[in-house]
């Protein structure tokens, strides 16, 4: 049976743990207030939004926990759950993706219908679930996969095509006209005279995007105010649109990262077909792992001792999952969310300038998220 554990805070006035503690799975937890319930439930994904997190589990259910402001729990009120996660009533899922305050889910046994809860923007507000469908190009792709960021989420299907929602401030959703998307639209990106329209990954941001084409090439498009697109030290008040970034030396890029739930402090990550991180973006408090806190405006190699299958995002800090399914964790570790017990009394000072394993989840982590403030993790 699976576990769920998170660690640092989730909302200002939530609960807040610096090591990893049990949020689902289980009877007890070491955090006091929380009353973990779900002991029957196997939960089967996590994804870390805005201050709440969502959890599904094998039977199709959905769980928020967390705050509660703009409807970002889907429970059609806006009251914190800050005890126990609680079950979006009425709502069968096979994949779950939580923003910055909302939430995305692809109705179970559905190829193309997702519903969308909470706020992304004051035009696009949605009290409880409800559906979208996305017009597909084949009647044989579907929907395999979730992005969402902040005011803005994505789809991915089969084929590789990409659909974008929400605010396409600093054209973030990759479209020039700069117009919120109220529907759903395929994200095709023209550059040079070449027509790019599969991709092999995307992820969204506070306000950046990046984006892996199905040939390779990495684009990124939105804010640049830190460098965290990648693309050098050129910043455009309005934003950029979509805009190829270069690397030392050729890779074979498999997943891309944005720095999440803040416009400050930002960065990105590529993470490569060998396991190897190559960074760029703000450097605060060491979390590129380039041992420096030097802003990096283009993709910098990083030299970890470690083989990663999996960057999770922070704000100001990063997780990587290893291919031996340790969890590792370095920058900001204010607030407890590196996981390491050493951020107790060092509440802005404590850091990790090297990838570090969180102990307290074993190497039996499945999946893990983050947030700006807290990670969470299934473990089995």
């Amino acid at each position: 049976m699976s576990k769920v554990y998170f660690w640092g805070a989730i909302g200002v006035k939530g609960v807040q743990s610096d090591e990893p503690a049990l949020l689902a799975g289980g009877k007890k937890s070491s955090v006091t207030s929380l009353k973990p319930l779900l002991a029957a439930a196997e939960i089967v994904q996590v994804s870390a939004g805005g201050s709440f997190c969502a959890m599904l589990d094998l039977e199709g259910n959905v769980y928020s926990f967390g705050k509660g402001a703009d409807h970002r729990l889907g429970l059609g009120d806006e009251r914190d759950h800050f005890e126990s996660p609680a079950k979006i009533p009425q709502l069968k899922a096979s994949i779950v993706s939580a923003g910055y305050s909302h939430g995305m889910a692809l109705l179970k046994d559905c190829k193309n219908k997702v519903v969308l809860w909470g706020k992304l923007s004051p035009q696009l507000t949605f009290m409880k679930p409800t559906e979208k469908v996305v017009e597909l190009q084949d009647d044989d792709d579907q929907i395999v996969s979730l992005r969402s960021g902040n005011g803005y989420s994505a789809v991915i299907t089969k084929k590789g095509h990409v659909f974008m929602i929400g605010r396409n401030s600093f054209y973030k959703c990759g479209f020039a006209e700069n117009a919120d998307l109220d529907s759903f639209k395929q994200l095709v990106i023209n550059d040079n005279g070449n027509k790019y329209d599969t991709f092999k990954d995307i992820d969204l941001g506070y306000d950046s995007t990046l984006a892996i084409t199905a040939t390779g090439e990495v684009f990124g498009f939105g804010s640049n105010n830190c460098y965290q697109l990648g693309i050098g030290k050129v910043i455009k008040v309005g934003g950029h649109v979509p805009t190829r970034l270069t690397f030392s030396s050729p890779i074979n890029p498999v997943q891309v990262a944005c720095s999440r739930g803040s416009g400050h402090h930002c960065h990105g990550v590529v993470l490569d077909a060998d396991g190897v991180l190559h960074s760029f973006g703000s450097g605060y408090k060491y979390k590129l792992g380039t041992t420096t806190t030097d802003d990096q405006p283009v993709p910098v190699k990083v030299d970890f001792d470690i083989k990663v299958k999996q960057v999770i995002p922070g704000g100001i800090h990063n997780f990587s999952l290893t291919v031996d399914n340790e969890l590792v964790s370095f920058g900001c570790g204010s607030d407890g969310r590196l996981g390491h017990e050493e951020s107790k009394n060092y509440r802005y000072l404590y850091k990790e300038t090297e990838p570090r394993k969180i102990e307290g989840l074993g190497n039996k982590v499945v999946q893990a998220d983050s947030d700006y403030y807290f990670g969470i993790a299934i473990v089995k």
